[in-house]
């Protein structure tokens, strides 16, 4: 697909490259991701390899790094992609937007009881855990066991968001300061 948006323009600008690729190429990479969600490196990789390429179909910013690229382009890496997906499909199993039956259902912790106050330090109220697997590493990285950390990390107001287009705008800003924050960091 990426050889065929190359070929198509003999001048390409930005904004009809970021058009394309969000509208044909990224849909593929990041469909039906809560399902089949990569958790080698390798994979990860080869997926992120294909926006690489196609941040450079851009001439001005071809020199530039991958981060500086995304950046300028208002692009997230796919890996962030993958968690907002995530986090999203867990709203919508823990509000009844939709029905999934699980085989063991989903883990709340036991400490985030009304009555129990004594380890709500830094947690929402929808707080879950992991469940207990040896030996089984694709079990690990079962959707139920993979967003235990991002969900457990959302402030309070994000979990709590009354709509669905409340929660992803709370994300979004949420997951923006995150990035700021690491970029700082760094």
């Amino acid at each position: 697909m990426l050889g065929l948006i190359r070929k198509a323009f003999k001048y390409p600008c930005s904004e009809t490259i970021k058009l394309l690729y969000c509208s044909m190429v990224r849909p593929h990479l990041e469909y039906a991701v809560s399902a089949w969600c990569p958790y080698t490196e390798k994979d990860i990789n080869e997926l992120e390899r294909v926006q690489r390429r196609a941040t450079k179909l851009i001439p001005e910013i071809r020199n530039l790094d991958y981060q500086e690229r995304l950046l300028r382009l208002d692009l997230t890496n796919l890996r962030t992609r993958r968690l907002r997906g995530n986090l999203i499909q867990m709203y919508k199993l823990v509000n009844n937007y939709e029905q999934i039956k699980f085989n063991k259902g989903i883990n709340y912790s036991l400490n985030t009881k009304p009555g129990n106050k004594r380890y709500e330090l830094r947690r929402n109220s929808y707080c879950l855990t992991r469940e207990r697997i040896k030996k089984c590493l694709p079990r690990f990285n079962f959707f139920t066991n993979r967003v235990v950390n991002g969900w457990n990390k959302l402030p309070e107001d994000v979990v709590n968001a009354k709509s669905m287009n409340s929660f992803k705008a709370k994300l979004d800003s949420w997951l923006a300061k995150q990035k700021e924050a690491t970029a700082t960091a760094l």
